[in-house]
């Protein structure tokens, strides 16, 4: 229907209604398909185990095709069971698999099941009427989106997403060489192994199988439960019902949990399975009806070997359990309202400053992740781009000279998928979200959101002659980015790339033997770090020989360890050490410095001016220790 649509939030609110209306109506024949064929408790069990369960509802409450494409799934595989045993429903069911398959292009996965089911029934299927029919109402329903596909790509079951079989991750799909050159089965058999495919398959199945058990256990919240319902659904799939329903299923589950297995690396979400579950459900609830009957014939329980009546309390419990749904769900419908979509306050601020600041002309960085999705909703100026998969910033400086780039904005989940390119530059820490930014050479950070107590996004324009100064953006009592007040000393000194000290405080340089030395000592975090440095205060002789007072420690005790500060961070900490009893009248000096407790290797101190090289750093200040 996107012909005939607008981008605008009035029909956005069309499109959730439809969708919600149209799942509703998708659920409610798949409760009447299971009532007709398979009775009303099977009927019962297979929508309540739905509607109560949680992965289904998240699903399905997007605007997205699986709200109809998860019952349609299922409501074609239903009818292509009726088929199997009366060919006259053939044409009908595959004519389903056409609507299936342009709900989603996944639907096309019901052909293969179906022809082997069918051809299950005899050797001269193809000779048959029914399987013409059939076939010819498939080609009829699909033909918009096969016709569509030829004329697009040359293949009439294109899908954009078929070249994502060969890779090992979903990040590999945006990098720059993958969008030029995709990729293929021959490119893939190059670098992997028969054993690597089959360990993929393997693992990627098994992860598959434990995220179903979450599944269908999640209406009671138990993946035990979940496991039981696989292995009575797996049991009917052999079992239970005719040979030809049960290959119908039993390949339909295989073939989707097999795919997707394959796919793992790549996606690992449930929705892409869940297509499945209903029918795994009630085949899970048709073995235990089998069973029980199997339990009850050898119990010599006539009665519940051969039901054909329930039990007059049996059918006032069920009476009372279908008037009091029904009303509930008349209720609910009756007193139903969609609410009208709305921006969040950042959305439509950030929108409307798209729409005034850019050109057409204008070419402009905002995802991969789309949490500002206003584009879908209103025509915006200029050209949008996303961030392709990247190891640094001059990566992508590249990217945008090379597609002549000139806007680029930051958001929080952008950041997440693309640390790497973004965290030497800008720093976001939850729940403060965005909190500072280096100057980054030829960019100008011309806005960021400044509504409520967080920033969601900054925004930058290339300018050669940007100013080169950071932005401060949020501070907090827990993360400073910038000294308060100077220091009684300032300083300048580099360790390693990783930690500076800006500036210290030393409450007397005037000590007995006994008293302490007391420092606040103002470091600044440079680059990355993987490693919590311990920072060391030494009092030395004028001979620098012989530590004559000392203390090591992580920053703040050990209660925040170098490598979780944030970029240019200052954090200011305590050192305070006893001068020993025994210490000589004199002048001393004080070193400081960093090293790794695992290894005891120092971080070295890189020269500078009045700063030596070495593997530590002496305070431009002595300490004078006084005689008792």
């Amino acid at each position: 229907l996107a012909s005939f649509a607008e981008r605008s939030l009035a029909t956005f609110d069309r499109a959730r209604a439809m969708d919600f209306w149209l799942g509703l109506a998708a659920l409610a024949l798949l409760f009447l398909a299971t009532w007709r064929w398979y009775g009303l408790a099977a009927g019962l069990a297979l929508g309540l185990a739905l509607a109560s369960n949680p992965y289904y509802l998240d699903t399905v409450a997007v605007v997205g095709a699986e709200v109809i494409f998860i019952p349609l799934v299922a409501l074609t595989l239903l009818v292509l069971a009726r088929g199997m045993q009366r060919p006259a429903w053939l044409p009908f069911s595959f004519a389903l698999i056409g609507v299936s398959f342009l709900a989603k292009s996944n639907g096309v996965f019901l052909i293969a099941p179906a022809l082997l089911a069918w051809a299950a029934r005899g050797r001269n299927f193809w000779r048959e009427r029914a399987f013409w029919l059939a076939l010819a109402a498939f080609l009829v329903v699909a033909s918009p989106l096969l016709i569509r596909n030829v004329r697009l790509a040359g293949d009439p079951l294109y899908n954009p997403n078929t070249r994502l079989l060969w890779i090992d991750e979903y990040e590999v799909s945006r990098t720059e060489e993958f969008r030029q050159q995709g990729a293929s089965l021959a490119g893939y058999m190059r670098t992997h192994t028969i054993a690597d495919m089959a360990e993929r398959l393997v693992q990627g199945t098994g992860q598959q199988i434990e995220l179903l058990a979450r599944v269908m256990g999640a209406p009671l919240t138990s993946p035990i439960v979940g496991y039981a319902v696989l292995a009575l659904a797996l049991i009917g799939f052999v079992a239970v019902g005719p040979p030809a329903e049960r290959l119908l299923f039993g390949l339909t589950f295989v073939g989707f949990v097999l795919f997707f297995g394959w796919m793992t690396p790549v996606w690992y979400l449930p929705h892409y399975t869940l297509p499945i579950v209903p029918t795994a459900y009630l085949v899970a609830f048709l073995t235990i009806g089998h069973i029980g009957g199997w339990g009850a014939a050898r119990l010599k329980l006539k009665r519940l070997q051969h039901p054909t009546w329930p039990h007059p309390v049996a059918i006032g419990v069920l009476v009372f359990v279908t008037i009091a749904l029904a009303s509930a769900l008349g209720s609910a419908l009756v007193r139903l309202e969609i609410p009208p979509a709305q921006e969040s306050p950042e959305v439509a601020a950030l929108r409307e400053w798209v729409i005034s600041h850019m050109m057409d002309s204008d070419r402009y960085i905002i995802g991969p992740e789309r949490e500002f999705r206003f584009e879908w909703y209103t025509d915006m100026p200029g050209k949008r781009y996303s961030v392709p998969a990247m190891s640094n910033f001059a990566e992508l400086q590249a990217y945008m000279d090379a597609y002549g780039i000139n806007w680029l904005v930051v958001t929080p989940r952008q950041y997440a998928r693309r640390q790497a390119v973004f965290e030497d530059w800008i720093v976001y820490h939850e729940p403060d979200k965005f909190m500072y930014a280096r100057p980054i050479p030829g960019w100008e950070m011309v806005d960021y959101d400044r509504l409520g107590d967080s920033v969601d996004y900054l925004i930058y324009r290339r300018d050669p002659d940007a100013p080169q100064r950071p932005v401060y953006l949020r501070e907090t009592s827990e993360h400073v980015f910038r000294l308060g007040q100077p220091p009684a000393y300032t300083a300048d000194v580099n360790f390693g790339d990783a930690i500076a000290l800006r500036g210290f405080d030393i409450a007397s340089r005037e000590v007995r033997p006994g008293q302490e030395v007391e420092l606040i000592l103002h470091w600044q975090r440079l680059g990355r770090m993987n490693i919590g440095y311990t920072a060391f205060v030494h009092l030395l002789d004028e001979a620098k020989s012989r530590v004559w007072g000392q203390q090591d420690k992580p920053p703040r005790a050990g209660a925040y360890p170098t490598h979780q500060w944030l970029l240019d961070e200052v954090v200011s900490d305590h050192y305070r050490f006893t001068v020993p009893p025994d210490t000589p009248a004199g002048t001393y000096k004080v070193e400081v410095g960093w090293y790794d407790l695992a290894t005891g290797r120092r971080l070295t101190v890189q020269p500078g001016p009045g700063v030596p090289a070495g593997d530590r750093y002496l305070l431009p200040v002595t300490v004078s220790v006084l005689e008792n």
